[in-house]
C-alpha cells in the first residue's frame, strides 16, 4: 500500500553462522528495518530506536517486542557515554551471538542519497564484540537503501545487500587508530552500494534518476544508470550543471513515464474506473484515520511519511478484522471483505497509472 515497488537484492549474503554486523544508510525515520525485517521472517531483527521513545507503558513493551535497541544522544539531552554504556554492551552480545543487528552509523536520519559520514560509536560497538571474543571476526554487511523519493506515498526503492568485509583486520594496540581506521574502511565500503554523488549534486541526480524511468524497468538498475550518465561528465561539467539545478521537480518521474504510455496503459484507465473508485471511498476510513493519527504522533514533519507508514499498517489490519467480522455476521461468507481488497488493490494500482496520465 505504502511503496509502488520494493527491490532487495544480496540478501544471500547475509551468513547464518557468523557475527555480522549489518550497516545501512538512514535516509528515512524508521523505514529500512521495517523493509528488511520483511525479508527477514525467519530471524529476528535487531535496530537501534531513540532512547526517548522508552517511556512506561505500552509503547515501551512494544518497542522490545520489536526487537528495539534504546540508543541515547546528547543532542537529545542524554549523556552519550553514561547513557549507551548498556546499549554498547548489548549491541556487542547481540553480534556475537549471531543474532542480526543493524546499525545506521551516520547517526542520524537526513532524505539524501548521497551517504554522510559515519559517527565512531559503531565501531565501539564492534571492537567491543571483537576483545569479548578475541579468537572471532566480524563481518560488516552493507545495507544500501536507495529510493526514487523519500517523502512520497507509493515511492519505489531498492534495498541493495553486499558483501561482508571482516573487520579485525583494522584492530590495533591503538584505540583512536583502531577506532578511525574501522569506521573509514566501513565507510567505504558501504559507500560502493550507493550513488557516487556529492552533497551539491543531490537535486541534478534526482532530475538525471526520473530522466531514466521506464515502464518495466528494475529501479536498480534506473538509479545506477542515472549515476553512470553522471559520471560521463567531468568534474567542472557536473558542476556547472549542479549549479544550474535550483528546484525540485517531483512530477519529473510521472511526466516521463507519461510520453512512453501506450493504447494499453489508456485502456487500463477506462476499464477499471469504477472498481478503482469503488476501492477508493471503501478505504477512505483507513486513509483518513491514519492521517489523523499521523499528523498527532509526528513531532517533526520529517516524521511524517514513515509514522503514517507504520499506522497505515495497523489500522488497515484492524479494519480488514473488523469488516471481515461484519461480513460474517450479517452475510454469512466473506466475499465482502473479498470486495473491499481487491478493489483496494485495483485503486492502488490505477492512481498510480492516473498520477501519471495527468502528469
Amino acid at each position: 500500500m505504502i511503496f509502488k515497488k520494493v527491490e532487495v537484492t544480496g540478501i544471500e549474503n547475509i551468513p547464518k553462522d557468523k557475527q555480522v554486523i549489518l550497516l545501512g544508510n538512514h535516509p528515512t525515520a524508521f523505514m529500512e528495518p521495517i523493509i528488511l525485517a520483511c525479508w527477514m521472517l525467519n530471524r529476528p531483527l535487531n535496530f537501534m530506536i531513540r532512547g526517548d521513545m522508552w517511556k512506561p507503558g505500552f509503547l515501551a513493551w512494544l518497542l522490545d517486542r520489536i526487537h528495539g535497541v534504546p540508543v541515547y544522544r546528547k543532542s537529545e539531552g542524554f549523556s552519550s557515554a553514561d547513557a549507551n554504556e548498556k546499549t554498547f554492551k548489548r549491541c556487542a552480545d547481540i553480534i556475537n551471538a549471531k543474532e542480526l543487528l543493524i546499525i545506521f552509523a551516520e547517526g542520524s536520519h537526513e532524505m539524501v542519497r548521497r551517504l554522510r559520514p559515519f559517527k565512531k560509536g559503531t565501531s565501539r560497538i564492534v571492537l567491543q564484540a571483537l576483545q569479548a571474543k578475541p579468537k572471532e571476526d566480524i563481518l560488516a554487511i552493507p545495507v544500501a537503501a536507495t529510493y526514487n523519493a523519500h517523502a512520497s506515498l507509493r515511492r519505489t526503492v531498492h534495498i541493495d545487500i553486499g558483501e561482508g568485509l571482516p573487520l579485525r583486520q583494522y584492530v590495533s594496540e591503538n584505540k583512536p587508530e583502531t577506532l578511525r581506521k574501522m569506521t573509514q574502511a566501513m565507510y567505504g565500503h558501504v559507500n560502493q552500494y550507493l550513488p557516487d554523488i556529492d552533497k551539491e549534486e543531490e537535486m541534478l541526480y534526482e532530475k538525471k534518476l526520473y530522466q531514466q524511468a521506464a515502464f518495466g524497468k528494475p529501479f536498480s538498475r534506473q538509479w545506477k544508470d542515472a549515476e553512470k550518465e553522471l559520471q560521463r561528465y567531468s568534474t567542472e561539467e557536473r558542476s556547472q550543471l549542479a549549479a544550474s539545478v535550483t528546484t525540485k521537480d517531483e512530477d519529473l518521474e510521472n511526466r516521463t513515464l507519461k510520453s512512453q504510455m501506450r493504447w494499453h496503459h489508456w485502456a487500463a484507465l477506462i476499464l477499471f474506473a469504477i472498481p478503482a473508485f469503488i476501492g477508493k471511498v471503501l478505504h477512505l476510513p483507513i486513509t483518513m484515520l491514519s492521517h489523523l493519527l499521523s499528523k498527532k504522533f509526528a513531532k517533526k514533519k520529517i516524521f511524517f511519511t514513515s509514522i503514517f507508514t507504520a499506522v497505515s499498517m495497523v489500522t488497515t489490519i484492524v479494519y480488514y478484522i473488523l469488516l471481515g467480522i461484519i461480513s460474517l455476521l450479517i452475510f454469512g461468507h466473506l466475499w465482502y471483505l473479498l470486495i473491499v481488497v481487491v478493489s483496494g488493490l485495483i485503486s492502488l494500482r490505477y492512481f498510480d497509472l492516473w498520477r501519471i496520465a495527468t502528469a
